[in-house]
């Protein structure tokens, strides 16, 4: 504890299954070998953020083919969700268990068409849209020597991942 705050350190060089969060909200971490499949039957709205895809990598999910970049998303509604590719990949998944809506489906968001807020300090992606019910899953991005701007929220709970660089608390 540090202040308050949990740290810990993901490691993101083997390939398996990493919970950072699981509470109000579930928050995870896959190193997804090629040809694994990796299902997904305890979330029921989430995210999932493609961190670390090769170029060319075919995506299969549900059982349809897609032409996935890094840096896209796909937001997920209800439905059985089951993914397989054809190279290595990392991901990011964040969601909630509980059924948000009567919406079902996917929606893959391009990373050049995900919301993004410029900030003094940088920016963020908006990686599960602008104004989902239950959860916000963001791409944080902090320039070199600045910091964010203070906020205060009676009731949130948040999760950060430092992915390159070093900060301060």
């Amino acid at each position: 504890m540090y202040g308050g705050n949990k740290l810990a350190i993901l490691d993101l060089s083997k390939p398996r299954k990493q919970i950072i969060a699981k509470d109000a909200y579930n928050y995870s971490y896959l190193y997804i070998k090629t040809g694994d499949i990796y299902t997904i039957t305890n979330l029921r709205s989430f995210s999932v953020y493609f961190f670390q895809l090769p170029k060319g990598t075919k995506i299969t999910i549900n059982g349809k083919l897609f032409k996935l970049s890094e840096g896209d998303a796909i937001q997920v509604e209800g439905i059985p969700f089951e993914l397989s590719a054809t190279n290595d990949m990392k991901i990011f998944i964040s969601g909630v268990s509980e059924k948000i809506t009567n919406k079902t489906g996917l929606i893959v968001q391009p990373h050049n068409k995900i919301y993004r807020v410029e900030k003094p300090w940088g920016h963020e992606l908006w990686i599960s849209g602008r104004s989902h019910p239950s959860y916000a899953f963001k791409q944080i991005f902090v320039k070199k020597g600045t910091k964010t701007s203070l906020q205060y929220h009676i009731m949130k709970r948040e999760t950060n991942v430092l992915m390159y660089g070093k900060c301060y608390l």
